[in-house]
């Protein structure tokens, strides 16, 4: 009965506001799961250490490359910096922290390195992939979508690499959704 799991997230960076921590700690004094999606680039600081003592369940984390070029083409930021972040908040908590990866065209290849570069982090265990989806804004889906191959060779080594790191992953799932794990 009842709400059972609370996500911020979407419409902008979640750590911008000031108070993300105390809204999670608050939240999880009448919600029993509290999680949170990030971008990691504020996951750092006072800011990381309040997150880290919230309360909160899990950290979702939006990681679309394994390459510090990939990754600054489509989030606009450094990769170096948020592995920073991440090492840095797992050394204050245990908070499971999660991967989401959207695939496209232009960066599908970088995410092949994805679970080598995470299992470095203490506190990830788990690492989703889901499809760019581009139709609903009117773009031409083929400049972003995969072939059957190219989805055939992402699947089958990230899910080697998963294996063999001990991290769960939905990319066997084409259907998965991450928002509603």
């Amino acid at each position: 009965k009842g709400i059972n799991r609370v996500m911020f997230c979407g419409g902008g960076e979640t750590l911008t506001y000031r108070q993300a921590a105390e809204a999670v700690a608050l939240t999880k004094q009448y919600v029993p799961t509290v999680l949170m999606h990030s971008n990691g680039v504020l996951l750092r600081g006072d800011r990381a250490a309040r997150l880290a003592m919230s309360g909160l369940d899990n950290l979702r984390i939006s990681i679309d490359g394994s390459d510090e070029q990939t990754f600054h083409q489509i989030r606009g930021t450094s990769l170096t910096k948020i592995i920073e972040n991440l090492n840095h908040f797992s050394s204050l908590c245990e908070v499971p922290i999660s991967t989401v990866s959207v695939i496209s065209k232009r960066n599908w290849r970088s995410l092949l390195g994805v679970p080598d570069l995470l299992r470095q982090v203490k506190n990830v265990r788990q690492l989703y992939f889901q499809p760019v989806e581009v139709d609903f804004l009117g773009w031409e889906g083929t400049e972003f979508y995969l072939s059957r191959e190219q989805l055939h060779e992402l699947r089958g080594t990230v899910l080697d690499k998963c294996r063999r790191y001990g991290l769960e992953t939905n990319i066997d799932d084409p259907d998965f959704d991450p928002l509603f794990f």
